[in-house]
């Protein structure tokens, strides 16, 4: 049994394993996330994974309007009748899909229209942004099927296990700093947000979530670095222990990979955590 977000009443969910639904129930740790997610009244917010409505609630006391994502249908019915009848909720519209199978264009258009102010909002300053407690099993599929329509938002605030938060954020040499750092930094500026704990949870996960904010990178990259920028960082992180050069050792045909190191600024025995973003970049401009 859980609580209604206004605490009004009690309803039967539970939670489904197989979507990994871990369900935010903490307002104070829901007001923070909208903080840090710069929400205001006028932009058009999209919510992924609602759950029970909690952060949803506090989207809606600053935005207004908000367009959910729920794929579990017991919870869409569940959202459509706080809609109806409770007042905190008249914001909101709900949208019964898959997030890895959403037409995004085609619910942008639902969600601009649904938004306070309509289309008119986005030129007078408001701004698209999306907001999701995302399912830890599904985290890093989500963020990367952000990427084909990154220009179409103005930013994504979304909290997932600690551990991707740390990687996705990750800087040069860490620990965490690899393939998975890369791929999200070729399109996106990141902005680690704080630590969740897990008794803000129910059912409480076994690790740790954090908030994390990325802001898409609208910069034009040449064709060449866009076509292998994602198979050379994959093949650079083989072996993190060996050094780059020999990673990347008859990669694309080239030969002379220390040269072509050198030519970027990396140390011909630099490990592949050692070398920054912009080098990737300049490695993948070569060739």
């Amino acid at each position: 049994m859980l609580p209604l977000p206004d605490g009004s009443c009690l309803m039967t969910v539970r939670a489904k394993k197989s979507l990994g639904q871990h369900f935010l129930t903490d307002p104070r740790v829901c007001r923070k996330i909208v903080r840090f997610a710069s929400i205001r009244p006028g932009d058009t917010v999209i919510e992924i994974g609602p759950g029970t409505g909690r952060l949803t609630q506090s989207l809606l006391a600053e935005a207004e309007r908000v367009t959910a994502l729920e794929i579990d249908s017991h919870l869409v019915g569940l959202l459509r009748a706080k809609a109806d009848h409770d007042p905190a909720f008249a914001g909101l519209a709900v949208i019964e899909a898959d997030v890895l199978k959403v037409d995004w264009p085609s619910l942008l258009e639902r969600a601009v229209n649904h938004s306070l102010g309509g289309p008119e909002a986005l030129d007078q300053g408001g701004s698209t942004i999306i907001v999701g407690n995302l399912p830890y099993n599904i985290a890093t599929r989500i963020v990367k099927r952000m990427i084909p329509c990154k220009n179409r938002f103005h930013s994504f605030t979304f909290m997932v296990q600690k551990e991707v938060a740390d990687r996705i954020c990750a800087s040069t040499g860490s620990k965490g700093y690899g393939s998975l750092t890369l791929g999200i930094a070729q399109h996106f500026k990141r902005i680690a947000g704080f630590p969740v704990a897990t008794g803000s949870f129910r059912p409480p996960p076994k690790v740790t979530s954090a908030v994390m904010k990325l802001i898409p990178d609208l910069q034009a990259r040449p064709p060449a670095e866009a076509a292998y920028f994602e198979k050379l960082v994959r093949r650079s992180f083989q072996h993190r222990r060996k050094t780059l050069a020999n990673n990347l050792r008859g990669f694309a045909g080239v030969r002379d990979w220390k040269g072509r190191l050198s030519h970027c600024g990396i140390a011909p025995q630099a490990r592949p955590q050692e070398a920054t973003l912009d080098q990737y970049r300049c490695l993948c401009q070569m060739l």
